[in-house]
């Protein structure tokens, strides 16, 4: 979810069926108003109305959360490994 918010404000109406599949995946019995008013006390997002609509950013712990969360993906994904003359090659995970 906070991937999505990443790139710059969202409608909440984008962000809320984001979090509806989040929810519905993990099995909680959370509502997403509460979720989201979890995240913005955390830090992790914002919500800003404008006088007609809701958007949804990014916020400084939604920043680190994302960036911590990029860097252990990373470090999850196969690493090169050099062939028989030193040059580095990418192997593939099978799936």
């Amino acid at each position: 979810m906070l991937e999505l918010v990443q790139s710059g404000p969202l409608p909440l109406g984008q962000v809320v069926s984001a979090v509806e599949a989040v929810i519905a995946d993990c099995g909680r019995h959370t509502s997403v108003s509460a979720c989201l008013q979890e995240m913005v006390r955390g830090g992790h997002i914002r919500m800003v109305c404008d006088g007609r609509r809701w958007t949804v950013s990014l916020g400084p712990a939604g920043r680190t959360t994302l960036a911590r969360l990029l860097d252990e993906i990373e470090l999850d994904r196969p690493q090169p490994a050099p062939d028989k003359d030193g040059d580095v090659l990418f192997r593939r995970a099978v799936t």
